[in-house]
């Protein structure tokens, strides 16, 4: 994080978030769990928060180049975060946000509450603000499903496809195709710049990366 976000965070306790950050470059990853990206502001809606527990924050600390530095489910439920705030509802002013990155969110989202979240997502980025989704590929997910042949290989792509159901927030809602998605972005008013695999390198399932602006 940014010595000016890490300033403007330590003062928010008891406070609007929408009225503090305001002239900063504001790069906002949402649903972060156990990844806390430096030089973001990490925001989730549970977990323990960095001023508190820097020492987790510090084990925790990646880029977006080694997004995944733990092995899947190597840094089980070790969350951490700079902001507990409902991410479907941002509590930003409007237009003050200039990039939002997610991953392995929206599909943990029913698609009704996924479109009103964009909604909220488009109203606090700025104009020319960039939004990155990473969501798994659930067509080649599916390839995945009938390509199996033992219980084994069923169990893992039924695990792909509807999460593991263990908590909480661990079950897919829904799901999304590269060109399913930018169809949906480009509706909610969302500009396409770019489709990718390995902007979010994943080490075990497959996954995309799409970038819109505002």
């Amino acid at each position: 994080m940014s010595q000016r976000s890490a300033e403007i965070l330590s003062t928010v306790k008891g406070k609007k978030l929408k009225n503090l950050i305001t002239k900063c470059f504001m790069k906002l990853h949402l649903g972060n769990g156990t990844v806390y990206l430096d030089g973001w502001i990490n925001v989730d809606m549970s977990g323990k928060l960095a001023k508190d527990f820097p020492e987790i924050a510090e084990h925790n600390r990646t880029t977006i180049e080694n997004y995944y530095k733990f092995p899947f489910r190597g840094n089980k439920d070790n969350n951490v975060t700079d902001v507990i705030m409902d991410v479907r509802k941002l509590d930003f002013a409007d237009d003050t946000v200039d990039e939002i990155l997610c991953v392995n969110l929206v599909d943990h989202m029913k698609k009704d509450e996924f479109l009103e979240t964009l909604k909220d997502w488009k109203r606090v980025l700025k104009e020319n603000g960039t939004l990155i989704i990473d969501v798994d590929d659930r067509k080649k997910q599916a390839e995945i499903l009938t390509r199996a042949e033992t219980n084994e290989e069923i169990e893992w792509a039924m695990r792909l496809i509807y999460c593991d159901h263990a908590a909480e927030g661990r079950t897919h809602w829904w799901g999304y195709t590269p060109e399913y998605l930018k169809e949906i972005l480009e509706r909610a008013g969302f500009t396409y710049v770019w489709t990718r695999t390995d902007f979010i390198l994943h080490d075990t399932y497959p996954n995309f990366q799409i970038c819109v602006r505002k």
